[in-house]
């Protein structure tokens, strides 16, 4: 152990293992303790001294001191090192808290993040420690509680376990040191003394860790598809190629066909930033963000929405994050029969703004470069992070665009079907692993795959919970051109594989650096805040492309170079209860605001059959999860766990009397009663893996999980105004995305005037279970129309109002016509406000803005189902 350097030879061990000699603590407060050169950087750890004659002469007199404790406790590391073959880093933590403790009860375990203490003997034989030793747990506060994890020892055998943790959690700077720079930029020399960035043995362990974890998972989704260890030097070829990426010259070609059944492509400038990204994430502790915006395929229809890849990506990939300090945020935000553009305009709110990867997969609904290229600008300009992009069958010429122009960072996902064997018969199929049966059958027996392609199961029997509605066989939408459960298995996994690839890259540049240059990181290699801004500033100065190209006679050119906020009742959207269109409205006189009913029930739904591994499938979530570590839940996790809002209210807004920043409505302009909330799911719909949605009474598949739904605010010529605030109008304009196609509107049935005759204050406000009883008897007489083929017009004798601060502009039937832009397939965009003087004076204001149908009664209506603005 001395030879090791493990153990002070002149120590004074006591035979109680958790007792600390005096002379230990004396020596914690000397100066012999400071392990760091005067520049900060490596560990002294000089080692000649291990072998030389007075280290050995020491020895013997602690031996004769001791003979019987000091045996014993050689006995004991010997038989751990040959026993159980733990690592070093292992052994200097056990000793450590041998040294550290002060009493004769053991210390609590150590979590993910907490510190190893390593002791080391100085070139006079005398111990010297990296860190602090740290408190007894009963002295550390607010410290969780940890049961001891049983952790099977075959398995451990073959694929190991995180074992790092910090031993000097309680000395960190409890601060929060980075919130006050741009995307957590914290300069190097602004570091506490004891952040952990700064301390080399914290950050070489750390790596090492996280070295074997990414390993660990790459070698687990490899044995999931039948490329395990052993493999002869053809097989791990065979197994890479599954997932390879191609590095492309984009200035001069475009991705290898190959490509497309592989792991993607890429360009080297644009994998070395996603590699900086994911660097920053684990620098700062970060969260990191990954949103996929697409088509009813992509959403996963016809599976469980925890079977879509987005979220089968998710499965796999958050213990690696949460292991290396970060917390991964995927959002699956596709949506049935329609593209991405309703939701791109608004991408700040709708998707988010701290987006770090976004996906496009909307190919057959939404093609050619001008929609994908708004698609992609908006997300660049909405986020504060300027994404990495990154395709499944998207314009190649608008992304080598982006790239050479804006300085975009840009990829293509694959497929991963190279690495997958065929399926042949119903008798070979046995033979291969779970992942891949039925995934590629011969052309002869395509029935095979066609009979096993969906998994589902719409509910399970419990006691606490009875659905009203009969539950259906299978989750809808088994469509021939929507993938199956294996398929989205797969490209979830190449999704995996992709980011692996470049945490692998991060960990080893953080690890290479530092072994020259020492700790902490130096900032030009980790910092983020300047090359988003780049490519923002490019983004608004490039010459006019294809997102130019496709305003024609569709929209304002400037929303090309322009980031909106959006509010909708469509989901999936980010942060559901603050981007609703309800979150902004200003309520009724007697308080009333459209809601939606709460839902069936809440929390986690029980086991699904469907969606458990068969014996014998590799089970990679599993394996990456090992290791003792604090589970923090995400936001997600925590809004399902609450209940539902029975009457979301905005932050902003102060209900019901509303004292905004903008002047009150007018007796004109009154918030009327008549407006309906349509065909929006109850929950917690933000297209999260933790997300909990789409469980009405009416639900005939309660167990789906799918958050896609097309909602909005229904009104007719007696509804009255709805009104709302607008905060932060600086660049003029203001946009909706509307309809006339949803029939009337079941709030005012029975109506003969506006608001039913209403005055301001004349009833009492209905209680929150009257309002849902109104609101269950109208779901009940309400069917959505959906017609999703041709263009519907406004009704005959429409009049459309609209005010912004209380000037109002009133268009005809015809002029509403006009002004109505149908933009794709069931999306049409109205303009109200677009002033361009107003965003060169840099003016910035909250606009109170109303609409209303006017002369048509209940023979029109109007559906506002997205509000923008800039």
């Amino acid at each position: 152990a001395e030879m090791e350097g493990l153990i002070d030879p002149s120590a004074n061990y006591r035979s109680n293992r958790f007792d600390r000699p005096v002379e230990m603590d004396e020596w914690m407060d000397s100066p012999k303790s400071q392990h760091y050169n005067s520049d900060g950087g490596s560990l002294q750890r000089n080692t000649q001294s291990q072998t030389n004659a007075s280290a050995i002469s020491q020895l013997k007199k602690a031996r004769n001191r001791n003979r019987t404790v000091l045996g014993v406790s050689i006995f004991i590391l010997v038989a751990i090192f040959c026993a159980i073959k733990v690592d070093r880093m292992e052994i200097t933590s056990v000793i450590g808290k041998q040294l550290g403790s002060s009493s004769n009860k053991e210390p609590s375990p150590p979590s993910v993040g907490e510190e190893a203490s390593v002791l080391s003997v100085n070139s006079t034989g005398e111990v010297e420690t990296n860190t602090r030793l740290p408190k007894p747990a009963s002295e550390t506060p607010n410290e969780e509680e940890l049961e001891p994890e049983i952790i099977d020892p075959v398995e451990d055998a073959k694929w190991g376990h995180w074992k790092f943790y910090d031993g000097d959690k309680a000395s960190r700077p409890k601060e929060d040191y980075y919130s006050k720079y741009p995307n957590k930029d914290v300069k190097g020399a602004e570091l506490p003394p004891d952040a952990w960035q700064a301390d080399a043995v914290y950050v070489n362990h750390f790596l090492d860790e996280a070295a074997k974890l990414v390993h660990r998972a790459q070698e687990a989704i490899f044995e999931e598809y039948g490329h395990g260890q052993p493999r002869t030097p053809e097989q791990s070829v065979e197994a890479h190629n599954m997932f390879h990426i191609s590095m492309i010259n984009i200035t001069i070609e475009g991705p290898p066909a190959a490509s497309g059944g592989q792991g993607g492509w890429s360009t080297e400038r644009s994998f070395e930033s996603l590699s900086k990204r994911l660097l920053h994430g684990m620098m700062t502790k970060d969260t990191f963000t990954v949103v996929m915006g697409g088509h009813s395929a992509a959403a996963g229809h016809g599976n469980h929405f925890k079977q879509s890849y987005m979220m089968q990506f998710h499965h796999v990939m958050e213990p690696v994050f949460e292991k290396l300090g970060m917390k991964l945020i995927t959002r699956n935000m596709g949506q049935g029969g329609l593209g991405t553009i309703q939701n791109a305009l608004g991408s700040q709110s709708i998707y988010g703004d701290e987006i770090d990867v976004i996906l496009w997969d909307s190919h057959m609904t939404e093609g050619g470069n001008p929609d994908f290229d708004f698609f992609c600008r908006q997300a660049l300009l909405g986020s504060k992070r300027a994404p990495f992009i990154l395709g499944l069958g998207a314009e190649f010429p608008t992304l080598q665009m982006l790239h050479e122009a804006a300085g975009a960072d840009v990829g293509g996902l694959g497929n991963g079907m190279s690495g997958v064997p065929a399926t042949v018969d119903e008798v070979q199929v046995n033979s291969l692993p779970w992942a891949v049966q039925f995934l590629n059958c011969v052309p002869e027996r395509q029935d095979l795959c066609g009979a096993n392609k969906y998994r589902t199961q719409c509910w399970v029997e419990r006691e606490d919970v009875i659905p009203p509605t009969g539950q259906g066989a299978v989750v809808g939408g088994q469509a021939g051109w929507h993938p199956g459960f294996r398929s989205h298995q797969l490209t979830g996994r190449v999704l995996a594989f992709y980011i692996l690839l470049a945490l692998d890259e991060a960990i080893q540049k953080w690890s290479e650096i530092t072994v020259t240059q020492g700790h902490p990181l130096a900032d030009e290699h980790w910092h983020m805040t300047d090359y988003y801004e780049g490519i923002q500033k490019n983004i608004r100065e490039m010459p006019p492309s294809f997102c130019e190209q496709g305003s024609v006679d569709r929209y304002p050119t400037r929303l090309c170079t322009t980031s909106l906020k959006a509010r909708t009742e469509y989901t999936p959207r980010a942060d559901p209860d603050k981007t609703s269109i309800v979150s902004i409205l200003k309520p009724a006189p007697d308080g009333y605001i459209p809601s939606v009913p709460p839902p069936l029930y809440e929390g986690e739904d029980v086991p699904n059959p469907a969606m458990t591994l068969p014996e014998g499938a590799i089970d990679v979530r599993s394996i990456l999860s090992r290791g003792r570590g604090r589970r923090l839940l995400s936001a997600e996790e925590q809004s399902s766990n609450v209940a539902v809002a029975q009457m979301p209210v905005s932050p902003e807004i102060d209900y019901p009397n509303n004292s905004q920043k903008v002047r009150r409505a007018t007796d004109a302009i009154t918030p009327g009663y008549g407006w309906q909330l349509h065909s929006e799911f109850s929950g917690f719909c933000d297209g999260s893996y933790y997300s909990t949605c789409g469980r009405e009474n009416s639900s005939s598949c309660l167990l789906s999980g799918h958050n896609d739904v097309r909602g909005g605010i229904l009104g007719d010529g007696l509804s009255g105004w709805l009104v709302m605030t607008l905060e932060g109008v600086k660049e003029g304009l203001i946009m909706m995305n509307v309809d006339y196609w949803h029939g009337e509107d079941p709030r005012t049935v029975g109506w003969t005037e506006v608001n039913n005759g209403k005055r301001r204050f004349v009833r009492e406000m209905e209680s929150a279970e009257d309002l849902y009883s109104v609101e269950d008897t109208l779901e009940e007489e309400f069917e959505q129309h959906r017609e999703l083929g041709a263009y519907i017009p406004p009704a005959e004798g429409i009049v459309l109002e609209f005010s912004i601060n209380g000037k109002i502009t009133t268009w005809t039937r015809d002029e509403l016509i006009s002004h109505n832009k149908v933009v794709q397939r069931v999306v049409q965009w109205i303009v109200l406000l677009d002033d361009e003087e107003m965003a060169k004076s840099g003016k910035v204001e909250n606009m109170e803005v109303a609409i209303r149908l006017n002369g048509c009664g209940r023979a029109c209506n109007l559906s506002v189902n997205h509000v923008y603005w800039a």
